[in-house]
């Protein structure tokens, strides 16, 4: 039997139990939900590529104290808003390693919080003043910006001036 049934046959069977409690129900349709396993892969070539970019990156600050003083100077004047930000992504990045630590669900939190981001923020119209969309079909009455260019437009610009012609022609005889 393939070690990835014996996994979810073993994750469902402790579901089964009486006394099963609730986290086996959830680590049993995170496992089965999860399509890639990062437990699985071998990163110790990629855990010596990032020490020896990152001894790189150090010798460079190194040879450049300024820098290093300009980063000191940068963070040192931060506000409020910039610490929150900061604070919140650093939260952010552990309860998603706790979550997928305590049920194998990392990436599952990852794209939720991507939904919920698009669907909350990236979709906001705060910065657009007069509220239009350059998409017609997402403004009210499906208003357009002035000066696009749309098919009836094109209709009338190339094909309704010769019949326009055409038609004055027909109504003078």
């Amino acid at each position: 039997m393939p070690p990835r049934i014996r996994r979810s046959r073993a994750l469902w069977d402790e579901t089964r139990r009486p006394d099963a409690p609730w986290t086996a129900t959830a680590r049993a349709i995170l496992y089965e939900l999860q399509p890639v396993r990062f437990s699985a892969i071998d990163a110790s070539g990629t855990v010596a590529s990032i020490r020896g970019i990152a001894a790189g990156f150090w010798r460079i600050l190194r040879a450049t104290p300024g820098v290093v003083w300009g980063i000191v100077r940068i963070i040192a004047g931060w506000r409020m808003r910039e610490w929150t930000i900061v604070g919140g992504a650093a939260a952010y990045y552990y309860a998603v390693r706790y979550i997928h630590r305590a049920l194998e669900a990392g990436p599952l939190v990852v794209i939720l919080t991507a939904i919920v981001g698009i669907f909350t923020i990236g979709l906001g119209d705060e910065g657009n003043a007069d509220g239009l969309s350059a998409y017609s079909v997402f403004n009210r009455g499906y208003q357009r910006l002035l000066g696009s260019v749309d098919v009836e437009a094109l209709v009338q610009q190339y094909a309704g001036g010769a019949m326009a012609v055409h038609a004055q022609g027909m109504d003078d005889h």
